[in-house]
């Protein structure tokens, strides 16, 4: 695995050819596969990305969540210039609702690392999420999309960072007052 790290520095299509072949590899754990994948981020060539996007399809399971979570930001940070990142945001939203955590976490934090607007949505949604791991990996999601200065002004941020907090204490304070109702019933 270390030697196909190496390979790194190379960026001519023979190197391009023997990546995809460890890419596409099975090992114990899939640790060659794996350090493909950090040869693609390193070089960050989006032609990387079709095989590798059919590679993580295709075995999924062959991976450790935490080395495919590694896999789906790789996605997002080589595909992060691209012009058009429709069918690279699909991939990604797709795993959002995994039900490993660890590969949710990953596509949320990848989805904010692609810096498509399409996934304000999302972000936003599993925002509110009751699991506090993937609601905060969420939120931070939604602050890297939004200081990517792709997607709003910085005032809009503000606002968004208000009207969010404003959201949460309001639903605490509705949740104090149904317990405070609750209590002056059952003392009744």
């Amino acid at each position: 695995a270390a030697a196909i790290k190496g390979l790194g520095q190379f960026h001519d299509e023979e190197s391009r050819a023997t990546v995809i072949k460890y890419l596409q590899s099975k090992s114990f754990r899939n640790e060659i596969a794996s350090a493909a994948i950090t040869v693609i981020r390193q070089q960050g060539d989006a032609e990387y990305l079709p095989p590798l996007m059919d590679v993580l399809t295709r075995h999924e399971q062959a991976f450790p969540s935490k080395d495919f979570g590694r896999a789906l930001q790789t996605v997002a940070v080589v595909a992060e210039s691209l012009e058009e990142k429709s069918e690279v945001y699909g991939f990604l939203a797709s795993y959002v609702n995994h039900p490993k955590t660890n590969v949710r976490t990953a596509a949320l934090s990848a989805l904010g690392e692609l810096g498509d607007r399409q996934a304000r949505s999302v972000l936003a949604s599993c925002s509110d999420s009751s699991n506090q791991r993937i609601a905060s990996a969420a939120q931070k999601a939604l602050t890297k999309l939004d200081e990517s200065g792709l997607v709003v002004p910085r005032e809009v941020v503000e606002l968004r960072k208000a009207v969010t907090k404003m959201e949460r204490e309001s639903k605490q304070l509705k949740e104090d007052l149904k317990s405070l109702r609750e209590r002056i019933e059952t003392e009744r």
